[in-house]
C-alpha cells in the first residue's frame, strides 16, 4: 500500500502536532525555569575520590612535571608515568597524589 500526500497535507499535519503538544512543552518550559537550584540539588555530591583538588586534569600536567603533552603520553605508555583514571565520557585525569610522587621520584633520580 503506498500512501501519497500533498506538501499542503503535510504541513497542516505538522501544524496539528505543533498545537497539541504546545501546552505540554509549555509546561515543562515552566518547571524548568524554576529548577535551576532543584538540578543542583538532586545530583548526587562529589565522591571523594574525585573531589577537583584530589585530580588534575590533562591541561595541568605539562605545568606541573615541566614536560609536553607528548612526552608525558610517551612515559604513560611506556609505564614510567601513572596511569590515568577515567573520569567520565571522554574525561581522564590522574591522581595528584600519584603525579606529585613521580615529580619527587624524577627529582631525587
Amino acid at each position: 500500500m503506498v500512501v501519497s500526500m500533498e506538501e499542503a497535507d503535510l504541513q497542516r499535519i505538522a501544524e496539528a502536532v505543533i498545537k497539541a503538544l504546545s501546552p505540554r512543552i509549555e509546561a515543562l518550559a515552566a518547571k524548568l525555569a524554576v529548577a535551576p537550584e532543584t538540578r543542583q540539588v538532586l545530583q548526587p555530591p562529589p565522591s571523594p575520590a574525585r573531589s577537583a583538588g584530589d585530580v588534575v586534569r590533562r591541561s595541568e600536567l605539562p605545568r606541573m612535571t615541566g614536560l609536553s603533552k607528548t612526552t608525558l603520553w610517551r612515559l604513560e605508555r611506556a609505564g614510567e608515568f601513572p596511569a590515568r583514571h577515567q573520569l567520565s565520557n571522554g574525561r581522564v585525569g590522574w591522581r595528584r597524589s600519584d603525579v606529585e610522587a613521580w615529580c619527587a621520584s624524577r627529582q631525587r633520580a
